[in-house]
Order: C-alpha cells, then structure tokens, then sequence
C-alpha cells in the first residue's frame, strides 16, 4: 500500500502540522472536522501544503520523523 507524508498550514494559529495517512486528503477533511484533536482541533481552517508519496508505513514514519526535527 502507498503512503503519504503530508504538511498542512493553518493561517488562523500560523502553524504547520506533519503527518502521514494512506488518503492525505480525507485526512484534512478529518483534520477540519475534529474539534476535540489536541493539536488541529483548535482551527478548522488546515490547508494541504506539501504532499509527498512513499512506498511503505514504515518509509513514512520515516520522512514524517526527518521532517519534524528540522524544524527544531
């Protein structure tokens, strides 16, 4: 199965978020909907920035881990 790394941007907390899911764009539409999310649950407004395809789970965890410690 192909999995997705992907980074969303909410304007309204000028954030971004990383994650990974099998359907990046329900994902999003998940993100949106979850009032009660710790972390995207405090804005509706998440937009897809970046979407980048893998061929494994485990290659996602990966690139989602690189990802989010450059940011540190």
């Amino acid at each position: 199965m192909t999995y997705h790394v992907y980074i969303i941007h909410s304007g309204l907390l000028d954030k971004f978020y990383i994650g990974y899911s099998q359907n990046p764009w329900t994902r999003l539409d998940q993100h949106n909907a979850n009032s009660k999310d710790k972390y995207t649950g405090r804005s509706q407004d998440w937009v897809l920035r970046a979407v980048f395809e893998v061929g494994s789970e485990s290659d996602a965890i990966g690139l989602e881990r690189f990802i989010k410690n450059q940011k540190s």
